[in-house]
């Protein structure tokens, strides 16, 4: 039987919260053409409110479009929060569960995250699952214990189907707020680290199903030379994550992840 080529690298921009409609799809529209000759699939966090009007700019284009965030609960008494029903009917593909900005100022824990996990996989959207350590942990050789125990009390309940695909971000915000020089051997550790963890939770059948991405450190001088040797290490997929302002203008992706 003829194996399945890889799925395309992922591209992930989040917004933050202060662009304009306008700014937004201006930004929108100049990533799209610097990647117009990458094999990069796009993925965009929006605020809620923009999605629908900017799906309908963008609607000949193929990007995918979601949110950072998700109500926790189905129950009608949280009068202005925004749910999953809401969230799907103006057209969000995927929610990011448990991302670090997320744990930090939401101190949301891994019982709440599960359940959002859950939710999302019950309804048509995509669950892009974080994971992440923290810089302390890295450096106390804490990361694979902790790691491992996030990834067996999210997932560890989820069937093969369910398993089959699902969208894994490592995540943490001491990767992406340092500046980063290409060589740094820590960098490079943090990842294969999170590879190990990976391969020995779950059999290959299922690890090679996985699309499984990795915070970049945005504000790096190097970033650039970091994608280019994460591709020369063999990384089948990438990503970016931090604010369009802050990630944004990429040319530079469009030649130097094509093997990532």
């Amino acid at each position: 039987m003829k194996k399945s080529p890889p799925p395309p690298p992922i591209l992930l921009a989040e917004f933050k919260a202060f662009h304009s409609l306008e700014e937004s799809f201006a930004i929108m529209e100049s990533i799209i053409k610097d990647q117009s000759e990458s094999n990069l699939q796009l993925y965009f966090t929006l605020p809620y409110t923009y999605i629908e009007p900017l799906k309908e700019k963008l609607q000949e284009q193929n990007v995918v479009v979601g949110v950072d965030r998700l109500l926790n609960t189905d129950t009608e008494q949280f009068t202005g929060s925004i749910s999953l029903e809401m969230l799907k009917a103006v057209g969000a593909q995927f929610v990011l569960i448990g991302s670090s900005h997320e744990r930090k100022f939401f101190q949301e824990d891994l019982y709440t995250l599960k359940d959002k996990l859950e939710k999302t996989l019950r309804s048509d959207m995509k669950p892009i699952v974080c994971v992440s350590d923290t810089q302390d942990e890295f450096y106390g050789d804490q990361s694979k214990e902790i790691l491992m125990g996030e990834l067996s009390e999210l997932l560890g309940n989820l069937s093969s189907e369910e398993l089959n695909g699902l969208h894994l971000l490592y995540d943490p915000i001491w990767i992406n707020q340092t500046l980063w020089e290409a060589d740094h051997p820590d960098l490079y550790k943090a990842y294969h680290q999170f590879n190990e963890v990976l391969q020995e939770l779950f059999p290959p059948e299922v690890v090679s199903t996985l699309r499984v991405m990795y915070a970049v450190p945005t504000y790096s001088q190097d970033l650039p030379h970091i994608i280019e040797k994460l591709s020369a290490s063999g990384y089948s997929l990438g990503i970016l994550t931090g604010s369009v302002a802050e990630a944004h203008p990429l040319p530079f992706l469009a030649t130097q992840t094509k093997d990532l």
